[in-house]
C-alpha cells in the first residue's frame, strides 16, 4: 500500500453550520490535500475540527519522538516468499513499513524479541497454504471462504500470512479471488486508487502488531480487550510506520484524511458507539477498523502518547485482564474513555458529512 503522499496542507479558518446546532459547534480548518503516490484526479478538500487538529498536531509530536530508534532489530522475523514474488514493489514496500515499525516497537522494550515468526509471502494460494502447512500452521480459513484473503496473523501469532494478489486486486468485500489475478501482472503503483495504495501498505505491519500484542501473552488476546481497541492499535501501529518510512512526502494529517477519513464510507455506514463492540452488536461489524483508530489516536494524544500504551502490552495481567490494566495506565475506566472518544468520533463524523 505504498501511497506516499505530499499534502499540502493549506488551512483555511472556516465554521461549519448544522440546522439546529450552534454555529461553533464545528469550527476547525479545511486541508488540502494531494495524494503523491497513487491515482487520482485532483487535490481535494477536507475538513477538520478544532479538535481534530490538535489531535493532529499532538500526533505530529508523538511520531517526531518515535523517529529516535535503534537501527537494529532484534526480531525481524523468518521470511518464505514465493519464487517471482521478492521482487514485487508492494513487497519491498510492505516490507519497509514492517521495518519501521519493529524498529519503532523496540524502542519501546518490546516483548517479542523471543518470538518465533515465520512470514509467509506470495500471491498463489497453493504457495501460501502449503507453505503454511509444511511449517506446521494449519490454519482454519472457514471465515475467509477457504482462502488466504490478504494478510493474516496465524496459529497463535507465530505465522503471518500475505496474499499480495489479494491486496493487489480485491477492492470491497464482495470481491472473489480468482486463478487469473494471481496470474496478472502487478500494476504499476501509479495506477492504483490512491486510496488502494495506502491501504496496500500496512499489510506486513498492520498484522505484525497484532503479534507484538499477543507476544506477551503467549499468544492470547484478553477476552474483555474490545475488537476496536484490537484493530484500531493494529491500524495506528501501522499507520505511524507508513508516515515515519515516508517522512519526506507525508504527515500525520495526511495518513489520517486518506486512511481513516475517505477509505470508506463509514461516517454513514458505522454510527455506532464504542461500547456497542462489547455488546457483541451486529452493526459494528467492521467498523472497528475506522472508528477503533480514530479512537486511538485520541488516547495517544490526549493520555501519556505511546508510552502508555506500551505500559498496557507489558501488564498482561490474567488476573486482572485488558479492562483493570487499561485503568491501571490510565487512572480513568475504558467506559469513561470510551465516552470522550464518541464525542470526538462525533465531531469527526459530522466534518466528514460537510464534504
Amino acid at each position: 500500500m505504498l501511497v506516499g503522499f505530499l499534502l499540502a496542507a493549506m488551512l483555511v479558518p472556516a465554521v461549519v453550520a448544522y440546522p439546529g446546532r450552534d454555529v461553533n459547534a464545528l469550527s476547525g480548518r479545511y486541508v488540502l490535500i494531494t495524494p503523491a503516490i497513487g491515482a487520482y484526479r485532483k487535490p481535494f478538500r477536507a475538513f477538520l475540527t478544532t479538535r481534530e487538529l490538535d489531535v493532529m498536531t499532538r500526533m505530529g509530536a508523538r511520531l517526531r519522538a518515535a523517529r529516535k530508534v535503534p537501527l537494529r532489530v532484534v526480531n525481524t522475523g523468518v521470511f518464505h516468499v514465493e519464487p517471482g514474488s521478492g521482487d514485487s514493489p508492494l513487497y519491498l514496500a510492505q516490507r519497509t513499513v514492517l521495518r519501521e515499525l519493529q524498529r519503532v516497537l523496540e524502542k519501546y522494550n518490546g516483548t517479542i524479541a523471543d518470538w518465533r515468526v515465520d512470514i509467509v509471502v506470495g500471491r498463489s494460494q497453493a504457495y501460501l497454504k502449503s507453505t503454511l502447512s509444511a511449517l506446521g500452521c494449519n490454519a482454519n480459513f472457514s471465515s475467509t471462504d477457504g482462502v488466504v484473503q490478504m494478510g493474516a496473523a496465524l496459529c497463535g501469532r507465530h505465522y503471518l500470512a500475505d496474499n499480495l494478489t489479494g491486496y493487489l486486486f480485491l477492492r470491497s468485500s464482495d470481491d472473489i479471488l480468482t486463478g487469473a489475478m494471481e496470474r496478472a501482472r502487478e500494476p504499476r503503483v501509479g495506477n492504483i486508487e490512491y486510496l488502494i495504495a495506502i491501504r496496500n501498505l500496512s499489510g506486513l505491519a498492520h498484522e505484525w502488531a497484532h503479534i507484538y500484542r499477543a507476544a506477551g501473552q503467549n499468544g492470547r488476546v484478553f477476552t474483555d480487550e474490545p475488537a476496536w481497541v484490537r484493530e484500531g492499535l493494529a491500524e495506528i501501529w501501522a499507520g505511524i510506520a507508513i508516515v515515519n518510512s515516508n517522512i519526506a512526502r507525508m504527515t500525520y494529517t495526511d495518513w489520517h484524511v486518506i486512511r481513516l477519513r475517505r477509505f470508506l464510507d463509514w461516517s454513514r455506514r458505522c454510527n455506532v458507539k464504542l461500547i456497542d463492540f462489547r455488546t457483541g452488536s451486529a452493526a459494528t461489524n467492521g467498523c472497528e477498523y475506522f472508528i477503533g483508530p480514530l479512537a486511538i489516536e485520541l488516547l495517544i494524544a490526549r493520555h501519556g502518547g505511546l508510552e502508555n500504551l506500551i505500559k498496557v502490552f507489558h501488564l498482561n495481567d490474567p488476573e486482572q485482564g485488558f479492562l483493570d490494566d487499561f485503568e491501571e495506565v490510565y487512572g480513568m475506566t475504558l467506559g469513561d474513555f470510551e465516552k470522550e472518544a464518541d464525542a470526538y468520533i462525533a465531531g469527526v463524523r459530522q466534518a466528514e458529512l460537510t464534504r
